[in-house]
């Protein structure tokens, strides 16, 4: 096996997976712990990654260093690398950041907006749509992060957009087990449509109020975060 929780019962061994280099393994750890596979504090070894793998430990260091980088992972001097564990403190920040910095870049992306990315985002919208219902809650939840980065893009302070981007995953984190404890997939497509609307008639006090709201009735507590079910792939 490759992992262990402390909390839970060690997974059955995955069968090896030959991988291109770090960007597959990265990609793969990336999504279980987004989906719940990996819960908070298991550990993650990297001897039993790279059978997994079937590679050096080179570029699984490469890989465990990424999802440390965005803030998925942390490495432990005695326990070696485990899956982040946000605390109260790391959930309430996330959100007091969300709150002062989306609505603000959103107010100023809106005007610089063109008729062809606000079309792109309904598209999106669309597609995300379809993966709700078909319950792809992996690609519902990068759709999502999409959204939240694809209406900022007119914002002139790209400073701004460049840390609003580094609360993606993290976004993901809270927000994918949000769903999970209280059904808010659904209300999360809703008002991301309502969002989108206001864009599209150029109304930036009403897209940043209803953008404001949205992240506010998306928090969740740090015990819906660690006990929230796993999804579906």
């Amino acid at each position: 096996m490759y992992y262990a929780s402390k909390q839970t019962a060690p997974v059955a061994e995955q069968p090896v997976l030959r991988a291109t280099g770090p960007d597959h393994v990265y990609a793969a750890l990336r999504d279980e712990i987004l989906l719940g596979r990996l819960p908070p504090e298991t550990r993650v070894i990297e001897v039993e990654l790279g059978r997994r793998f079937g590679l050096s430990s080179t570029p699984i260091r490469e890989a465990l260093q990424r999802l440390g980088y965005r803030g998925l992972a942390a490495r432990h001097v005695a326990r070696g690398v485990s899956v982040r564990s946000l605390s109260a403190r790391d959930v309430r920040d996330i959100y007091e950041l969300r709150c002062l910095l989306e609505p603000c870049a959103l107010h100023a992306s809106i005007g610089s907006l063109t008729k062809h990315q606000v079309a792109a985002i309904g598209r999106s919208l669309a597609q995300a749509g379809a993966a709700l219902r078909s319950g792809d809650m992996l690609r519902l939840s990068a759709l999502n992060a999409r959204f939240h980065i694809a209406i900022l893009e007119g914002a002139p302070n790209q400073l701004l957009i460049q840390w609003i981007e580094t609360l993606g995953d993290l976004r993901r984190l809270i927000a994918i087990r949000e769903w999970t404890t209280r059904d808010g997939a659904e209300r999360e497509h809703r008002e991301h449509l309502a969002i989108h609307a206001r864009i599209v008639d150029r109304e930036p006090e009403e897209a940043s109020r209803l953008l404001l709201e949205h992240i506010k009735a998306s928090a969740i507590t740090p015990a819906e975060l660690a006990t929230g079910p796993r999804l579906r792939r």
